[in-house]
């Protein structure tokens, strides 16, 4: 059973398991999910800043600690020495979970690719049982024209939730400004793994040129990467990018490089600043607030004028 900790407890004991063994990344991990689970909000946040991480490393350990099969054997024997790849793990259901670990793809020496293949080749087959019945709706969800911006996000934050409970699905229209938002979240999204790429061979290009002249040996040891552990992919996503960069020892950068992808496409400073925008459906809903304050704004501007025949 789980003891519960005072907030300075929880910090110093997450401070002092957090390392880069798979059994330190599961104990802080545990720690990380009794902690959200013991600890208010506003205690959630205070400990977050006295953490040796951010709160998108803190929220992916409590997914991580949340797994309770990822701490048993044989799973957790089979996991590697990467809280990232281990994220990914503990996002599989259980059955796929089973799965893998059947066909040896859960193993110490797996990488982000290997798992990312496997689910590309088997979430067809995994799929086809569902495609073979009619889905039925009990409920539709309608709202007025004028619906507020901030209701409409606490609503689609309640259907999270409960799609997450109850395993339906939710299927949102399409309108051309969402299709708008969505080309400028990807140009963004593009802009963060341009910027990754370069700042991880910025870092190995450094390390070589400081090194001077030196042998192929030599240089394994300065760069022990392998290239698919540290490559980009066009479609890449946040956490994947932010693995990679987690893999050369600087997972704190992608933060920076996010916030620099943030304010270039228009989120505001004073969000930036203050939320922690950790996935692109966070800032989809901040940019569409943001567009939807400029409209009222503009509204309100020529609602004052009063034109004269």
């Amino acid at each position: 059973m789980s003891e519960i900790f005072l907030l300075p407890e929880y910090a110093d004991k997450i401070n002092a398991s957090w390392r880069k063994t798979t059994e330190s990344i599961l104990e802080t991990a545990r720690l990380c999910a009794d902690a959200n689970k013991d600890l208010k909000s506003k205690d959630r946040a205070r400990l977050i800043k006295q953490l040796a991480f951010n709160a998108a490393t803190f929220s992916k350990l409590v997914k991580i600690g949340s797994k309770y099969q990822l701490q048993q054997d044989p799973v957790k024997s089979l996991l590697p020495p990467s809280y990232s790849i281990v994220y990914e793990v503990a996002k599989l259901n259980e059955g796929d979970l089973q799965v893998a670990v059947t066909e040896g793809v859960i193993n110490p020496g797996m990488t982000r690719r290997d798992l990312d293949a496997w689910i590309g080749k088997n979430n067809p087959k995994m799929d086809a049982s569902k495609d073979q019945i009619r889905p039925k709706v009990i409920a539709t969800v309608q709202v007025p024209p004028d619906y507020d911006v901030q209701k409409q996000g606490l609503l689609e934050k309640a259907l999270e939730k409960l799609r997450a409970q109850f395993g339906f699905s939710l299927e949102r229209p399409r309108d051309p400004e969402t299709a708008a938002l969505n080309r400028m979240v990807e140009r963004m999204n593009d802009y963060i793994r341009r910027e990754a790429r370069r700042y991880i061979n910025t870092v190995r290009t450094r390390r070589f040129q400081d090194a001077g002249k030196v042998s192929a040996a030599e240089k394994k040891k300065l760069w022990p990467f392998a290239e698919d552990e540290t490559a980009i992919a066009p479609d890449a996503s946040w956490d994947q990018v932010e693995a990679a960069l987690d893999i050369i020892g600087n997972g704190d950068q992608f933060t920076r490089i996010r916030d620099e992808a943030l304010r270039l496409y228009g989120v505001p400073e004073d969000v930036v600043s203050t939320h922690p925008l950790d996935d692109p459906e966070e800032v989809m809903k901040e940019f569409r607030a943001a567009r939807e304050t400029v409209r009222k704004m503009h509204e309100k501007k020529y609602a004052d004028i009063k034109f004269v025949d």
